[in-house]
């Protein structure tokens, strides 16, 4: 679990959290399963996404 105080925070969490991951299970992420929150939709996650190869996919607005 890692506690995010601001949702500005969200893509350094997620960079430090892809690391332990592949690290720990010598696999790579491949997809992330979002919702269309900003957070996870900025140019700089954007950016990011596309460096590391990760696809995404979106869920559906208030579903659970």
């Amino acid at each position: 679990m890692y506690p995010i105080r601001r949702k500005a925070d969200v893509l350094v969490v997620f960079k430090t959290f892809k690391v332990w991951v592949e690290l720990e299970s010598i696999k790579k992420i491949k997809c992330l399963r979002i919702d269309n929150g900003e957070e996870y939709t900025c140019d700089e996650f954007d950016n990011f996404y596309q460096h590391e190869g990760i696809k995404r996919q979106f869920t559906i607005t208030y579903t659970p």
